[in-house]
């Protein structure tokens, strides 16, 4: 960074008028004046515009409120200044707006042909602070620890802990690159555990669920048997069901013939029925003969009586003749209602056979076309399946293919990252090789020196004193520790490189290896292409014999639903059929409208008979001998009569009696029948239980198999997991030796110790020229331990005529010279590094401490290393200073503000 142009206003001293003050055209200049006018307040106005930063009251956290002038409520200053071979701009601005303060930073860079301004500027006055660091390479604190030496902190660098000493160099070597480098390492680590812990959680569910895979298999092998099993049962179900309707008909034609032994059964009881009648009757007739023969009674009263009763008697005849009547018609009827049950129910029976063998004919077709169909469909399920093996296959080996590129452009990075990798290790080979011989010189001079008889120094050949000699001695054993620890700290670093190179070298091979096993799966897609085309053929075919045997079976299945149609209208009641019979439903009408009848004649029999009686016994009372002795000749008739009717009756009981007996037979085949009826039932609820269980199982089985497929998909991604596992596990070990290499013990600890005999051997010899060749600084990096070892440590010594001391022991003026050689050391080291972004010096005051002596020597210095930067700015106040520079700042107060005027001194 070169300053060229600032322009301030309201900026501590300066007021309201812009100041302009150009450092273009000067090299050497010396900013002059007055204590409190306003050179210091140039300088700080550089840095606020930089960096935002400047002096400040104690407990301020911002300097912004302390450099306003006083009165005033805005502030600016502007920079113009070349970096990089370019030209920036950068325009900070302060101001109080309503009591509240509002800043303004813009940043840009002039174009050198329009001298026009292209803004860099950022979102937030932060991200832009951040882009000017980057473009200057300093940051505030390390800017004024090297080439800006402040009023009164001339011992900034020297002061601080050795901790904070190695964090100014290490800014000042670049070394963020390498903390980046470790942050961007450490965040590839933390990004790599996340992921690590991802995988690691998906592997533990991943594992969690293929451990069921047994569990999933039993129960696949257990419903598979169960589905068996049940298979069994409802071919021995159907079978049962089969004997069961064949004992069914069996039984109900011998139901056929036990309704022939009822109707004969009610054909017996009519004609007992009849006996009967005719035994009471005759038996009703032959007792009242009997006690008109025994009885007689007055004749007059008996006429009168006689009549009464004949007349009763001739209405009570009537009556039993309409009842007899009814009853011949009731017993034709019931027997043509028996006649038309009998025609009608054999119709059914016939019609229910007929269609039960139909059903049976065409759910054996079905059966069979179901059969043909399942096995097209089986097939057509295993090519289907076949295909999807091989379909996902081919996704496998796309998949693989992906991987195939994914895994070259992997292993030509890889490659890449070795060989750079490899380069490094060969540096650091070579570095070590360096130091191995600089250490073998070190010793080589330690062994000159420590020769009692030689006092002279080893390399000029000149006496040395005592004291002399010690120091020499001192400073090569420091020397000898120095190289030691770097050649221990690459030896780690390079035992760490190695052991990275052979991992990442086998990462490499494995890689290789899986590129091999991924083309010969790629190389195997061709085949698997022919054989998802040889299968597509055959599913063409089975696809065709599959929708013919579907019209077959459609048609088959609308045969089996006419037929079923058919087979539930035989499967209608008998009641119901009879029901629709006009003839049966006449008689029954009939039927019920006779028995109706005759319910209101059900008295007239016992009245007749006791009318028929009285009158009999008052005919007999009025009949004379003869008719009695003819009554008496019918009354043996009579009895006749009666011992045939009880005999024919006998004969009709026992006729009853056999019938009975035959019917008790057919008795067993009604509980038969209904036992058979209810079995049925039960068959066909247990087989549709049967059917519902085996679709149940189906959907089950079907769910396992599912599952075990998934299991098997999930078994393979948990290889697949447990693989990137180990990779991520590789990746996380390199990613922590990167990031121990580039930490602060790593490369950067070993560029800061290269760089520190550098600035030591460059203080020395500005310390040399300003203390007449008394004094030597030592920067130690390392630190001897009490109980062994050593510490890392950024200690300084020095070295003049009373030995070696810590700097802390020295006076003002000689510590001012000393600080003042170790600050101009680091700021040569800055200004030589490449792409250094700094070129400019800058000394405010602090040579009042030295004499005449000591301010030529550091006017000598300074004139020594002028051709180091291409801008070196003073502040003094001090006549023998200020007349060695060609070119004065003369930094004047009035009350409008500081100004500034230039002065040519030649």
């Amino acid at each position: 960074m070169i300053p060229l142009k600032i322009q301030l206003k309201n900026f501590l001293s300066y007021g309201s008028p812009t100041q302009i003050i150009d450092f273009a055209p000067y090299h050497l200049i010396c900013l002059s004046g007055k204590n409190g006018h306003g050179k210091s307040a140039l300088l700080d106005a550089l840095t606020w515009a930089l960096w935002g930063q400047a002096r400040k009251t104690a407990g301020q956290s911002k300097a912004d409120e302390g450099l306003i002038r006083l009165g005033q409520t805005n502030m600016m200053v502007s920079l113009d200044f070349t970096c990089k071979n370019q030209t920036f701009r950068v325009r900070r601005e302060y101001n109080i707006e309503r009591g509240k303060p509002v800043a303004h930073l813009d940043f840009g860079i002039i174009d050198a042909d329009s001298s026009r301004m292209r803004t860099l500027t950022d979102k937030t006055i932060r991200t832009t602070q951040d882009r000017i660091n980057e473009t200057i390479g300093l940051d505030f604190e390390s800017f004024i620890n090297s080439v800006f030496i402040r009023q009164g902190n001339s011992n900034e660098f020297s002061k601080k802990s050795p901790k904070d000493r190695k964090e100014v160099l290490a800014t000042i070597l670049g070394l963020a690159q390498y903390e980046q480098l470790k942050k961007r390492a450490l965040e590839k680590v933390r990004e790599k555990e996340i992921k690590k812990h991802h995988h690691e959680l998906t592997c533990q569910r991943l594992g969690t669920e293929t451990e069921q895979e047994d569990v999933v298999l039993n129960k696949l092998a257990t419903l598979t048997t169960n589905y068996s099993n049940l298979i069994i049962q409802e071919q021995e179900l159907t079978a049962q069901y089969t004997h069961n309707e064949q004992l069914h008909s069996t039984i109900t034609l011998q139901l056929q013939t036990r309704t022939k032994l009822t109707m004969q059964k009610e054909h017996l009881l009519s004609a007992l029925t009849t006996h009967l009648q005719s035994v009471q009757s005759q038996y009703a007739l032959w007792r009242s003969t009997q006690k008109k023969l025994r009885i007689m009674h007055n004749l007059p009263t008996c006429e009168k009586r006689k009549a009464e009763l004949e007349t009763e008697l001739e209405q009570l005849q009537q009556a039993t003749t309409l009842q007899l009547q009814l009853t011949q018609k009731s017993m034709h009827l019931r027997k043509e209602l028996q006649e038309i049950t009998h025609i009608l129910h054999q119709e059914l029976i016939t019609k229910q056979q007929q269609a039960t063998a139909h059903v049976a004919q065409i759910s054996n077709q079905t059966q069979l076309l179901e059969i043909n169909h399942k096995t097209v469909m089986d097939s057509l399920a295993q090519l289907g399946a076949e295909n999807q093996i091989i379909n996902q296959e081919i996704s496998r080996i796309a998949q693989q293919k992906k991987r195939a590129v994914t895994v070259q452009e992997k292993l030509q990075c890889e490659e890449k990252i070795f060989e750079r990798r490899k380069s490094f290790y060969h540096s650091f080979i070579t570095r070590g090789n360096l130091l191995a011989q600089e250490l073998k010189h070190i010793n080589h001079k330690k062994q000159l020196s420590s020769t009692t008889n030689t006092p002279h120094c080893p390399l000029c050949e000149q006496h040395l004193a005592d004291e002399r000699l010690r120091f020499l001695q001192k400073k090569l054993s420091f020397q000898d520790i120095q190289r030691n620890h770097q050649i221990a700290r690459l030896t780690k670093i390079i035992n760490l490189l190695k052991t990275l190179l052979i991992t990442h070298n086998t990462a490499i091979n494995e890689l290789k290896k899986e590129y091999d096993v991924l083309m010969l799966v790629i190389n195997s897609e061709q085949g698997l292409i022919q054989s998802l085309e040889k299968n597509k053929v055959l599913c063409d075919e089975k696809q065709s014999v599959s929708i013919k045997i579907d019209t077959e079976l459609t048609q088959a299945k609308a045969l089996l639903v006419q037929a079923h149609t058919y087979f539930e209208t035989t499967q209608q009641p008998l009641d119901l059929i009879l029901g629709s019979n006009d003839i049966y439903t006449k008689n029954k009408v009939e039927l019920t409208q006779c028995e109706h009848v005759l319910t209101t004649y059900d008295g007239n029999q016992t009245r007749y008979n006791t009318v028929k009686q009285e009158l009999t016994l008052l005919t007999q009372q009025a009949f004379s001998s003869q008719d009695l002795i003819k009554e008496k000749v019918l009354q043996d008739q009579r009895a006749s009569t009666l011992h045939t009717l009880f005999n024919t009756i006998r004969t009709l009981r026992k006729e009853l009696i056999h019938i009975e007996t035959e019917l008790i037979v057919y008795r067993v085949h009604d509980a038969q029948l209904q036992t058979i009826v209810v079995n049925q039932q039960t068959i066909k609820e247990q087989l549709q239980s049967i059917s519902q269980h085996k679709q149940d199982i189906a959907h089950q089985k079907g769910a396992c198999e599912v599952e075990y497929q998934r299991l098997c998909q999930q078994k393979n991604i948990l290889a697949q997991e447990k693989l990137l596992l180990t990779d991520l596990t590789n990746e996380i070990n390199e990613y922590q030796i990167l990031a121990h290499a580039f930490g602060k013990d790593g490369i950067q600890g070993l560029l800061i110790e290269h760089v520190l005999p550098e600035i030591e051997s460059e203080a020395n010899a500005l310390l040399s020229r300003l203390t007449n060749n008394q004094a030597h600084v030592i920067i130690e990096p390392l630190r001897d331990l009490k109980n062994g070892g050593t510490k890392e440590t950024l200690d300084i010594k020095i070295s003049d005529a009373m030995g070696i001391r810590p700097y802390e022991l020295f006076s003002g003026g000689e510590a001012f010279r000393i600080d003042f050689a170790l600050r101009l050391a680091i700021s040569k080291l800055l200004a030589r590094r490449a792409g250094a972004s700094l070129q400019t010096l800058i000394i405010d005051e602090g040579f009042g401490s030295q004499d005449e002596e000591g301010l030529q020597n550091i006017m000598d210095a300074l004139y020594a290393i002028q051709t180091d930067f291409a801008k070196i700015i003073i502040v003094s106040h001090l006549p023998s200073m200020k007349d060695q520079f060609p070119v004065h700042f003369y930094i004047h107060k009035t009350p409008r503000g500081s100004t500034v005027q230039v002065i040519n001194q030649g």
